[in-house]
């Protein structure tokens, strides 16, 4: 009606199951609309099937949240990714033409200058299918389980006053908060 063509929609993920991005991008090919769309994305359960499926339908960029390529961070974020996966799924929207960003952390939890490196060698070889590369600060989601469970997690609790956040942490065996931030 308006002739509105680019959507951005905001999933935290189109691929909570595989079904569902599925049955959207056939829905919006059935419907017979033409237009571009971008969303946000899992690695798990990508398929080069599903990705073509997604291109047809008009999907132009996903942004999937990596967070670090240290494998040492993702197991303690609760976030393991099989890296070898994701190199041939980046390279395959490179090469059917949907762009693919990724989003990663700062200043993860017990982070080090080696996760930090892990994940530069990953970028290093892998930029050229990256359309772009999200930076984001670690904030301390209030019902996450560091949050809830920050012993578990070697971390002590504090409440700081910044532009970002009011929940701040420091590492037991760690850095403070105030060293962490800047």
């Amino acid at each position: 009606k308006y002739g509105i063509k680019n959507f951005m929609f905001l999933n935290s993920t189109i691929n909570p199951k595989e079904s569902f991005a599925r049955d959207l991008a056939n829905n919006i090919i059935k419907s017979g609309i033409d237009i571009k769309w971008c969303d946000c994305a899992n690695f798990k359960g990508m398929n080069y099937k599903l990705l073509d499926i997604l291109k047809k339908s008009g999907c132009m960029k996903l942004v999937f949240g990596l967070e670090t390529a240290s494998k040492r961070l993702q197991k303690r974020i609760n976030k393991e990714i099989d890296l070898d996966h994701v190199e041939k799924i980046i390279r395959y929207y490179h090469k059917i033409g949907i762009l693919a960003n990724i989003t990663l952390l700062c200043g993860l939890p017990y982070e080090t200058y080696e996760d930090i490196y892990e994940t530069l060698l990953f970028i290093k070889k892998n930029y050229k299918y990256l359309s772009g590369i999200n930076l984001n600060r670690f904030i301390m989601k209030w019902g996450s389980d560091f949050k809830l469970n920050p012993e578990k997690h070697g971390l002590v609790i504090k409440k700081v006053r910044n532009y970002y956040t009011s929940v701040g942490f420091d590492e037991v065996d760690g850095l403070k908060w105030e060293e962490r931030w800047d």
